[in-house]
């Protein structure tokens, strides 16, 4: 290395191993305004642009909100729908069976669902309000009884069931049928666990610490419920593969506990024990996405208390280490997926309740690398500076891969990268960008 370069970033060790040092797997938060008080996010293409759109619950105003994605980075305002009474969490479908999404919200004061059909463009019709349990707090929509409609499922904390509300075709529903399952269920979710009879029933129940497994009979018709022990609190639910055997698998955000649990299905309508990893304080909503593309579900939660998300990888097992934490806003209470910038990596949306806002994460890595990681340790520190230094002026080794040095995208490694990656992680640069 050249004498007067080899002085100059021995200074910057000096100056900067105290920072905080960024991990170079989402960007930082990009804030945009909600309503009042938003409870839930969801994310799906609402006028068939290609774009993933986003509709917020906004419990303080009693409405949805829907914003379309501009391509650009920003959202605009499509439509605003009015709900029932305190909404705190959103679901969507062809609820309607024409082409355009369909929207329902459960109503945590007014014990209530309402259903707004999608007319196209990021509009939506008034809305339809079907009763529920007592003080429903989640939602979710699968076609339970396999006729081809999609029905609707809600968790009601206070009474202590789940309300099925059975789609008659066209968008119009029965009234619901209740069935009970354990104390204060926070979150619902429906997935295919015994792969037979269809889409069964998950539920978070937050005051016994532990989630219930309602299988289906594939007729309308749910079994008893089988309530597994969780973490402490257990408040959100995400199904998804998470350790590659070919059957659903559980992800529960535990409030109380600060924890997730992973519960593996065994492929015989069992489940082993729950593990257990820590997350941030309060962990109020949970998501499951391949972040790292390497095939394998990762784990995201929003930390309500310690106003931040938390990242795990999984490792291809089934188990999780802890990647990263980010700042997101005050209070963020509810997390959702998509690719928002449109370079087929998942992003994130978090709403952030006291904030009255949702933030962006851009997602950075780049195929199996994280662009920056220049000496391949899934971080983007100072190391990485220097490492890259080594390379080009020193015998150093090359970045593995050498995308991953390609910070400006240029297709050259030179002392560009170097400034750019030094701006990015210590000043006000731009968030590495790699071929």
């Amino acid at each position: 290395m050249k004498p007067a370069l080899f002085t100059l970033f021995i200074g910057l060790w000096v100056t900067f191993s105290t920072s905080l040092a960024q991990d170079g797997i989402f960007s930082e938060p990009d804030f945009h305004g909600a309503g009042s008080f938003p409870r839930d996010i969801i994310s799906k293409d609402f006028n068939n642009d290609g774009l993933p759109d986003i509709a917020i619950a906004n419990s303080g105003d009693n409405e949805i909100m829907v914003l379309l994605n501009t391509g650009n980075g920003s959202f605009i305002v499509s439509d605003i729908c009015s709900a029932g009474t305190y909404p705190v969490s959103i679901c969507a479908g062809l609820l309607n069976n024409d082409t355009h999404i369909d929207l329902a919200c459960a109503n945590h004061s007014s014990n209530s669902v309402s259903v707004f059909w999608g007319l196209g463009g990021g509009q939506f019709g008034e809305a339809f309000t079907h009763g529920a349990g007592n003080m429903p707090r989640s939602l979710c929509a699968a076609d339970f009884d396999r006729d081809g409609h999609i029905d609707l499922a809600s968790a009601n904390t206070q009474s202590n069931d789940v309300s099925i509300f059975h789609n008659q075709g066209g968008g119009v529903f029965y009234p619901a049928i209740s069935h009970s399952v354990g104390g204060s269920p926070t979150s619902v979710v429906a997935a295919n666990l015994d792969r037979t009879r269809g889409e069964d029933l998950i539920l978070a129940n937050y005051n016994p610490g532990m989630i219930s497994v309602m299988f289906n009979h594939g007729d309308a018709f749910f079994d008893p419920p089988l309530n597994h022990a969780a973490g402490t609190g257990p408040y959100a639910l995400a199904a998804g593969y998470i350790d590659g055997n070919n059957t659903i698998d559980l992800a529960i955000a535990n409030y109380d506990g600060n924890s997730i649990s992973i519960i593996l299905n065994n492929g015989d309508s069992t489940f082993a024990p729950a593990v257990d990893y820590e997350v941030g304080q309060w962990p109020a909503d949970i998501c499951l996405l391949d972040i790292d593309f390497d095939g394998n579900l990762d784990v995201v939660t929003a930390n309500s208390l310690s106003d931040d998300i938390t990242v795990l990888l999984n490792q291809g097992d089934g188990t999780f280490v802890f990647a990263a934490a980010y700042p997101a806003g005050d209070c963020p209470v509810a997390i959702c997926t998509g690719d928002f910038d449109g370079n087929h990596n998942i992003d994130l949306a978090v709403a952030n309740f006291w904030d009255n806002n949702f933030a962006i994460f851009l997602n950075l890595t780049n195929g199996n690398f994280i662009c920056g990681d220049c000496n391949d340790d899934e971080n983007v520190n100072l190391l990485d500076i220097l490492y890259l230094i080594d390379n080009i002026y020193g015998n150093g080794p090359e970045p593995t891969p050498p995308e991953a040095g390609d910070v400006n995208s240029d297709h050259n490694l030179n002392l560009l990268d170097i400034l750019y990656l030094i701006a990015s992680i210590y000043g006000d640069g731009a968030d590495p960008v790699c071929p």
